[in-house]
């Protein structure tokens, strides 16, 4: 809850003003403050909260800056910076982290060098993202065609979701797509 607490609550529990942005994951949360500072909390045993460390935290700690977007996945988190960069760490078990490899990160690493992503979207091990031409990106967990892409693989780096540029949203689940 990040109140420092370990008890359930059953009313809702103030943990943070001036919030732009949030999203949870399977047993951590993660929000952007109107300053564009992105807390977490919550367990952080794969590194998702990508402060270098795999410590978990009771109440909100500060682990970046910058950030307009931010989504998390089951045990990891991607951030969309103000400059148009997107960031990924945490679990990379399936190449959730779009960085072409399986190796988990504790501190944010950018996907590719693009500039110019628009919005992100996170499932439970796989990614959708939108860059400013209006193209959707996957990559993740493909298992059952929730990428996207016209297969069932997995893939560890973001690949092209057809030529449309007229998507208005998108959002996964934990295992399905819409857009």
């Amino acid at each position: 809850l990040g109140d420092g607490s370990v008890i359930n609550r059953l009313s809702p529990v103030q943990v943070a003003t001036h919030v732009v942005d949030m999203d949870a994951g399977y047993f951590h949360s993660v929000y952007v403050r109107g300053d564009g500072t992105v807390w977490a909390m919550g367990y952080n045993g794969l590194g998702q909260f990508g402060d270098g460390t795999t410590s978990n935290s009771l109440v909100p700690i500060q682990v970046g800056s910058a950030t307009r977007t931010i989504a998390a996945g089951t045990y990891h988190t991607l951030f969309l910076k103000t400059d148009g960069t997107l960031w990924a760490w945490g679990l990379n078990s399936v190449g959730q982290l779009g960085q072409g490899d399986l190796t988990t990160r504790s501190v944010p690493t950018q996907v590719g060098a693009a500039t110019d992503w628009k919005a992100v979207a996170v499932g439970a091990d796989y990614v959708l993202a939108q860059k400013q031409s209006g193209i959707l990106w996957a990559w993740g967990s493909g298992t059952v065609g929730q990428l996207g892409t016209g297969g069932s693989s997995s893939q560890s780096l973001p690949q092209q979701m057809g030529t449309e540029t007229s998507w208005v949203a998108f959002a996964c689940g934990s295992f399905t797509s819409v857009a």
